[in-house]
């Protein structure tokens, strides 16, 4: 039988039920906390952490533009990156500029904007300037409910009706607290398009251009000692003693029918998988993936972030497979934890959660617990990297889908896992996951090379 989980602390619930006594809000409107919850197809569950925490707005030694959409004109930009027609980015008119918007010479990289929709079809559209790096945040409160952002191609990179920033770190420079956010990492140089979309009344939107942080390249240190892990740094507090003690690698490995002489040779195949993930994603050959059994605990140290592998949902206290301590666009914080429990991922060989469902007519058990087991902290680490969750249904197997068993688990057409058919997954595009209310195409390759250091960075001029 598969296994589905679904996270929803009690205060989730009360956030829930009151939002059932708004009447403003859309039919279709999903709560931000809903993205703490499973999909409904999924085999493994990743929940997304959620803090009750102000986000922090970094200055930038003077303040934002305020400007007022009836003030702006619509003239369309020179050169390439210039902003899509109408036709191309669905907004009615041409997108309006904002004068000396951007995060060059003379240019301020925050805008307040205050505009109007008059009824729930107007539009208000914005050209935003990005470089291939860069980092976008954008939130809206009052008469509008939903923000729309378009590349300089037109294709819709992010729709969204909820604010989500509860799950960026708090240092995080991007805005949040509004009714809906949206937050990009820019691929390609060029003029983008924010669309202010369904509402009535009076709104104002944030608007904050953000380089990547300019630092050495993020590391990742594997823990598989049995760390000792203060949950409440995701956002989760039951009251329990802190911290929680977990159960190292070695405690699972007669689940899955492996010898302690083997524990040696598993750790360095999942941290090859971790690093050959990271490398794909644009990590390069400097991107630096190290053990708890081959070096020292580098975790604390600059630059570094941990995934915790080991641990079941009782000592975590959490119910998931696994969990970041933040979605981090643009990586602005670089020094958190993520788990990866394992007392689901070793159970019986009835149950599809498990590895052991895919071993039962044969394959090679070390090389398919270790590539299952660094596909999904390659997945965890990918969120304090930058990236949200994407659609586990379809098909494409993009790493950060939660919930495909064939794409984290990488068994082939013959079912068996650890035979010469199985598959890769990796950093790529695909959509949104649907269920988290969240629309367009995201580009996980590119936010976890930014994140990583290793992704484009913006021209000084």
């Amino acid at each position: 039988m598969q296994r589905t989980w679904v996270l929803l602390p009690v205060a989730v619930v009360a956030l829930l039920i009151s939002r059932l006594d708004t009447p403003t809000l859309p039919d279709d409107y999903v709560d931000p906390v809903a993205l703490a919850t499973a999909t409904a197809t999924a085999g493994w569950h990743c929940a997304i952490p959620h803090r009750g925490h102000s986000v922090q707005r970094r200055g930038t030694g003077k303040p934002p533009l305020t400007v007022t959409a009836t003030d702006l004109t619509a003239e369309p930009p020179a050169g390439p990156g210039a902003a899509p027609r109408a036709a191309d980015e669905g907004a009615p008119g041409r997108p309006k500029q904002i004068p000396d918007l951007g995060t060059g010479p003379g240019k301020n990289p925050r805008a307040q904007i205050s505009g109007e929709l008059t009824s729930a079809d107007d539009v208000e559209s914005f050209q935003v300037p990005m470089r291939a790096g860069e980092v976008l945040g954008v939130t809206v409160t009052g008469g509008a409910r939903q923000l729309e952002l378009r590349d300089p191609r037109g294709a819709l990179v992010e729709g969204s009706d909820a604010d989500r920033s509860s799950s960026y770190p708090a240092s995080s420079p991007l805005p949040g607290g509004g009714n809906a956010t949206v937050d990009h990492v820019a691929s390609v140089t060029g003029t983008h398009v924010l669309s202010v979309r369904r509402g009535n009344g009076a709104y104002q939107a944030t608007v904050v251009i953000m380089p990547a942080p300019a630092a050495a390249s993020q590391r990742i240190f594997l823990d598989f000692s049995g760390a000792a892990v203060d949950t409440r740094i995701f956002g989760l507090d039951t009251g329990a003693a802190q911290p929680r003690k977990l159960s190292p690698l070695q405690a699972f490995l007669p689940a899955w029918g492996l010898r302690d002489s083997d524990q040696p040779a598993l750790i360095q195949k999942i941290t090859e998988t971790v690093t050959a993930n990271l490398r794909g994603a644009g990590g390069g050959t400097q991107i630096e993936v190290t053990n708890s059994t081959n070096s020292a605990n580098s975790w604390g140290g600059g630059d570094v972030s941990r995934v915790v592998i080991g641990g079941t949902s009782a000592e975590a206290g959490i119910d998931t497979v696994g969990i970041s301590q933040s979605v981090d666009p643009g990586n602005f914080a670089r020094a958190e934890t993520a788990l990866v429990l394992l007392d689901s991922l070793s159970q019986p060989a009835d149950q599809a959660i498990s590895l052991n469902h895919y071993l039962t007519s044969g394959g090679d058990r070390l090389t398919f617990v270790a590539r299952a087991v660094g596909n999904i902290a390659s997945h965890e680490a990918g969120h304090f990297l930058g990236s949200w969750h994407t659609d586990p249904n379809s098909g494409r197997h993009d790493l950060m889908a939660p919930g495909d068993l064939v794409g984290a688990f990488g068994y082939g057409p013959d079912g068996t896992g650890g035979t010469p058919d199985d598959t890769t997954p990796r950093f790529g595009q695909d959509t949104f996951a649907p269920t988290e209310g969240f629309t367009g195409t995201e580009d996980t390759r590119n936010r976890t090379e930014v994140g990583l250091g290793g992704g484009p960075r913006p021209a000084p001029g």
